[in-house]
């Protein structure tokens, strides 16, 4: 009896496991059949053709986010563009949009049509942009939000008659702001710093840093009187997170403590034909906002560089060195950042930055260019190079800017982005910029490229500026310079 028992529960599971199986049979097909009928899920190319192979021309999703060139804030709002395709970025600056396998080009567009940025020859498929803004623009769908911050400074001996050189940052995401304090700009509310005043695009509430920092001066020690007869430069320092909602003011006492120092050397190399007008070290926090650290004025002296460095370690962020030669009417830079606190062998180079070939660049003639102008200019060293056509940064005269690895460039099709050509008659300057090291466009707008947050080493240099003038195609190359014009060697923005 055991046995038969043992034997009809065998045919009971066996029939039971054929009944699941030739479910699980029936709803696959059932899906399958189903996905065939409906073809690709919504927002995505199906990449198989009827014979059940990859399709070659198959559009593949793009995906970045697009940062302003001067603050490297997320713009929100701006339209970006792939031959036919065109999507717009979110609050935060990121899209994403179909483009071809292989090489494609991009654009990104201001809302108001007031400037457009291209991108020649890029095949990653994850890119951090930069695109420069019309800073008073808010995007359709989007409010401006304006909020306060107010608060207190004491310890360590604070003054508000007297204390030097005292500043107040606020740094988030969305909006970073500073204000200097010294001597008289301190009024009757004693030690209030407020109120200091922000202003966004996008959520109503926001959360920062609120940072303020000092510098003093020790007494010199007998018998080694320090230089210019004054103590070594102390650094005080105080912070809080705050949470900042539109339309408020948000309060933030801030006590100072004195910071441990160090320092932080080293020595500038320098391409022929340049000096070195400054030099700086500061602490980077946010992608282009940090605190600069000049307390004893060394970023005017001339040889290696040798800065008092306050330790700021227990604040997120990293210590860069840079120097830059912004005479002559160029401009040549170098950065190094994630340096030690206490690094003595720092090595910043500056070079030479390309020069345009089909343009003038000293010249008293005011020259032309037209719809149909190639603009060329020398390769950079180790680098990309930028375009910039600055027309006016208006919907009538936009502003173009041209990222590429080529040596020469034809005006965009601006039409094909919406965007109008600049009206005859109008005054332009041009220049390129060399943007370095990268080995070409993909690396240099991945999310490691120019617009990362701690770029290990960055370097570059513009050309100078020659003004010219829009004029219809076969206009003469060169005329009698207007009077407003006394040379082309505008100094450095």
């Amino acid at each position: 009896m055991l046995v038969i028992a043992s034997a009809l529960r065998e045919v009971r599971l066996l029939v039971r496991g054929i009944r699941i199986l030739t479910a699980a049979a029936l709803a696959t097909a059932v899906m399958a059949t189903a996905a065939n009928s409906a073809g690709a899920a919504p927002g995505r190319t199906d990449p198989r053709p009827k014979g059940g192979e990859a399709d070659p021309a198959a559009a593949v999703m793009v995906r970045g986010t697009v940062l302003d060139y001067r603050t490297r804030q997320g713009c929100i709002g701006r339209s970006v563009v792939i031959g036919g395709e065109q999507t717009t970025t979110d609050v935060d600056g990121r899209f994403a949009i179909a483009a071809p396998p292989g090489v494609y080009d991009l654009a990104i567009v201001e809302p108001n049509r007031s400037s457009a940025t291209f991108y020649r020859g890029l095949r990653r498929r994850d890119l951090l942009l930069l695109h420069s803004i019309d800073p008073n623009l808010v995007p359709k769908g989007y409010d401006k939000h304006v909020a306060h911050i107010d608060g207190k400074l004491s310890g360590g001996g604070f003054d508000p008659g007297s204390s030097n050189m005292t500043r107040i940052y606020f740094l988030s995401p969305q909006v970073r702001r500073d204000r200097t304090l010294a001597g008289q700009t301190h009024d009757a509310r004693g030690a209030a710093y407020g109120p200091l005043t922000l202003a966004w695009i996008g959520p109503e509430s926001i959360a920062g840093d609120v940072v303020a920092v000092r510098t003093t001066r020790d007494k010199p020690d007998a018998g080694a009187p320090a230089r210019d007869g004054t103590g070594s430069v102390v650094w005080w320092e105080a912070h809080e997170k705050v949470k900042v909602v539109s339309g408020e003011v948000a309060m933030a006492d801030l006590a100072f403590a004195r910071l441990p120092m160090g320092h932080i050397a080293g020595q500038i190399d320098v391409a022929p034909g340049l000096s070195v007008t400054g030099r700086s070290v500061h602490y980077l926090v946010l992608p282009n906002a940090g605190i600069p650290i000049d307390g004893d004025g060394a970023e005017r002296r001339p040889g290696p560089f040798d800065f008092p460095v306050p330790d700021l370690r227990h604040m997120p962020g990293q210590y860069c060195a840079s120097a830059y030669d912004g005479a002559r009417g160029i401009h040549s830079f170098t950065s190094k950042c994630g340096l030690a606190f206490g690094a003595t062998d720092v090595t910043l180079k500056l070079r030479a930055p390309p020069k345009l070939t089909t343009l003038k660049e000293r010249t008293q003639q005011v020259q032309t260019i037209s719809r149909d102008t190639q603009f060329g200019w020398t390769a950079f060293e180790g680098g990309i190079h930028q375009l910039t056509l600055h027309c006016g940064g208006d919907p009538e005269n936009p502003n173009v800017f041209v990222y590429t690895t080529a040596t020469r460039a034809p005006w965009p099709d601006l039409r094909a982005v919406d965007v109008a050509f600049p009206k005859v008659g109008q005054m332009c300057h041009v220049s390129v910029t060399g943007l370095g090291p990268y080995q070409g466009m993909d690396e240099a707008f991945s999310p490691e490229g120019i617009g990362s947050t701690f770029p290990k080493e960055t370097y570059g240099g513009r050309s100078t500026e020659p003004y010219v003038i829009i004029a219809p195609p076969g206009k003469p190359a060169a005329g009698k310079p207007p009077r407003k014009i006394l040379h082309d060697e505008a100094s450095p923005r």
